[in-house]
């Protein structure tokens, strides 16, 4: 199959009326995710409810940028293409008054399968903090790309909004990434450094730290705040 041609994308801050197309994009993307189809099957009521949240508090939260890719030439009713969410060095050090007003999410009522999800989502956290420790570093939360426009650009574009900023502020960069992801991400200097199996192997997750970069000025990085 021939390569499809580059989308002409532009970025921009989320913004709410995006919401419903982060969700279904949220779960086309990981259709065919183990860890996604096991513990959020697209049926479930609490399943909607949870990235639905989830995109909410992404788009409302001051501290973070979410930063959504679109193509405003695209003959679909959305130009919406995918989204990443971007937190800085300063939030991710919060005061204990602050954690305190946004605690955890509490896996142990989860009505599916909550002991794996108490133990991806406890790695996720205990690895972030093992390989980061208190370094200043700009951290790749999640992304997406809506499935029918992937390998057109979205997903780099996104990726590099962020590393840019991480060399502008002199800093490293932090993800985790399934192993399909990693290639991209390797693309940008990240590294696996760990790996960790789930579902007795049938899933692993890699932890990709990204070490400093040279500086870019701010008009070398684009203005998308």
């Amino acid at each position: 199959m021939a390569p499809q041609p580059q989308l002409q994308l532009q970025l921009r801050p989320a913004k709410a009326s995006d919401l419903a197309d982060m969700v279904a994009s949220i779960f086309s993307s990981f259709a065919t995710n183990a860890i996604h189809t096991r513990l959020f099957p697209a049926s479930l009521a609490a399943s909607q409810d949870f990235w639905h949240a989830f995109a909410a508090d992404a788009i409302d939260d001051p501290r973070a940028h979410c930063i959504v890719a679109e193509d405003p030439t695209a003959a679909s009713p959305s130009a919406f293409v995918g989204f990443a969410l971007w937190r800085p060095p300063a939030i991710l050090h919060d005061t204990k008054e602050e954690r305190e007003d946004d605690p955890p999410f509490d896996w142990t009522a989860w009505p599916v399968d909550p002991d794996l999800a108490m133990a991806f989502f406890g790695a996720l956290a205990d690895r972030h903090a093992a390989l980061m420790g208190a370094r200043p570093h700009w951290y790749l939360e999640f992304a997406c790309v809506t499935p029918a426009l992937q390998r057109r650009g979205a997903g780099a574009a996104l990726v590099r909004w962020g590393v840019d900023r991480a060399d502008a502020d002199g800093v490293e960069a932090y993800l985790d990434a399934t192993p399909d992801g990693k290639q991209l991400y390797e693309r940008f200097g990240f590294c696996a450094v760990e790996v960790v199996e789930f579902m007795g192997g049938e899933y692993r997750q890699c932890f990709m730290p990204r070490p400093k970069m040279e500086t870019k000025t701010k008009t070398e990085r684009g203005a998308v705040m």
